[in-house]
């Protein structure tokens, strides 16, 4: 027997452009308190990545340092989607970000802005240089935490020189860094032992992704 949760026939979606990453990543908890099923946080270099992935808004081809949050509200009762809409107005407007993006309950339109984040490691791999790799390391944290793990995130790839990106399930509090690297042990040695910071304690969890303990022998 399986256990099954509601899916929602019904659906509002948005791919939602900020100023920046930090500006994106602070709204992720009150959209998800407003009933948001799914919050997909992307940063600048990630939308970069995708702005050839068929169906991308033409927004793409003009980013800096923008980032942006696809975010669904799905629901059985189409007579909801109305009070979600509402609920995610009120949250992206009380903070007066400039927030460029609107609702669709169109499917072809939302499965576009799905396509940009679904096709983003495709669009990544293929950005890459000949002879590199590229790398993905997941950082979990309480959703609440987001934003401050996004900017932790962001500050050790640019301590150790990592050309990054950031995306990831927001809503859950999943952050995802893929950066491109020469092959070879000497750019690896690069992530060596780091001092622990009581101010930052995201940045030692990442780094922790970053150092694989020895594995144990089979029992």
């Amino acid at each position: 027997m399986f256990g099954t949760v509601p899916f929602g026939r019904h659906h509002a979606t948005a791919l939602l452009r900020f100023r920046s990453l930090d500006e994106a990543a602070e709204f992720v908890p009150a959209l998800v308190a407003a009933g948001a099923t799914a919050v997909e946080l992307m940063d600048a270099p990630s939308l970069r990545a995708s702005q050839d992935v068929e169906g991308a808004p033409a927004w793409l081809r003009e980013v800096e340092d923008d980032a942006a949050l696809l975010v669904e509200f799905r629901t059985s009762a189409e007579a909801d989607l109305p009070v979600f809409e509402q609920a995610a107005s009120h949250v992206l407007s009380r903070a007066g970000a400039a927030v460029q993006g609107e609702f669709t309950r169109d499917p072809t339109v939302a499965g576009r802005h799905w396509r940009v984040r679904k096709g983003l490691l495709a669009a990544l791999g293929g950005s890459r240089s000949t002879g590199t790799i590229l790398l993905g390391e997941d950082v979990c944290v309480p959703p609440p935490d987001v934003a401050e793990a996004a900017r932790d995130l962001r500050a050790v790839l640019e301590q150790f020189g990592f050309n990054g990106s950031i995306a990831g399930h927001a809503a859950a509090g999943k952050g995802r860094t893929r950066h491109r690297q020469e092959h070879g042990p000497v750019r690896l040695a690069r992530v060596g032992p780091t001092s622990r910071r009581p101010d930052a304690p995201h940045q030692d969890r990442v780094r922790s992704a970053w150092h694989p303990q020895p594995r144990r022998p089979a029992q």
